[in-house]
């Protein structure tokens, strides 16, 4: 079958590149042959590289094949932060808390305020640390002059340090019921309760760890709940005053209810 039957359609030039030449002459192939047969592009020039532009759904589809190995290109070679994780985030002073990483690149961990053991690290690995005080780990993630950076807080107490609780209310049989939960993976198993004490002037039950206790304007604080986990449920609930009305604006109970915990650390 003679090149003429077989030709796709041309919209711009035909572009090539041989091997050990800078340049190279374009040209029409229709009809163009060498001794009798005509040129097969394919067969004949295998080391040149083409670039045809062509019309229709072909050259949009090539075109998308393209960005998309280009975009995964340069993703693989940006740094990344895989992983970046800490347990507990809420601890005793002077107590430990494990931090897990993995990233695409080289890895550097950094403190405020400094603690040992940071610096170059290898792109995943695990490791304990000591703190004294609440702390900001930061991991940077450093790829082909690029970087990624990622960051942990690190909540240390000292004895009769405090913890405020704060929950979003919602209406339930005649009082405003607010839930805050403290996850236990992210809370130290020594970080136990002292007293707790009612932010505001409302009488406000209080649940947690199985024990209950009632706190308004002539008893804020209590001791209740000494000796329990500071992790947990607690749950909030504050009959509505006269002029509260749930659905009313001009008349809606507030939309938070809110706790202080003092912390003590023990076995």
């Amino acid at each position: 079958m003679e090149l003429r039957n077989r030709q796709p359609r041309l919209l711009g030039r035909e572009v090539g590149l041989a091997a050990g030449t800078s340049t190279a002459r374009s040209r029409s192939l229709t009809g163009t042959k060498i001794g009798a047969n005509p040129i097969d592009v394919r067969r004949r020039i295998p080391r040149l590289l083409t670039i045809v532009v062509l019309s229709g759904n072909r050259s949009r589809r090539a075109s998308a094949s393209i960005a998309a190995i280009a975009g995964a290109a340069v993703i693989g070679c940006h740094p990344q932060i895989v992983r970046f994780e800490a347990a507990p985030q809420r601890l005793c002073a002077n107590r430990s808390t494990r931090l897990e990483w993995e990233v695409k690149g080289s890895a550097d961990l950094a403190a405020r305020p400094p603690v040992a053991g940071t610096g170059k690290v290898s792109s995943s690995g695990s490791k304990p640390f000591a703190i004294a005080e609440t702390t900001t780990f930061t991991l940077t993630a450093e790829r082909f002059g690029s970087s990624k950076v990622a960051e942990q807080e690190i909540e240390a107490f000292s004895v009769g340090g405090t913890k405020s609780l704060l929950g979003r209310t919602s209406c339930e049989a005649g009082a405003i019921v607010a839930v805050a939960t403290l996850p236990a993976n992210e809370w130290d198993d020594l970080a136990r309760v002292d007293t707790v004490r009612i932010v505001g002037a409302r009488t406000i039950m209080v649940s947690h760890a199985d024990r209950k206790t009632t706190l308004g304007p002539k008893a804020r604080r209590s001791e209740e709940f000494r000796g329990a986990p500071v992790a947990g449920e607690w749950i909030l609930r504050a009959p509505l005053l006269p002029d509260e009305v749930c659905g009313n604006p001009e008349h809606h109970p507030p939309a938070t209810l809110g706790l202080t915990v003092t912390i003590s650390c023990g076995a």
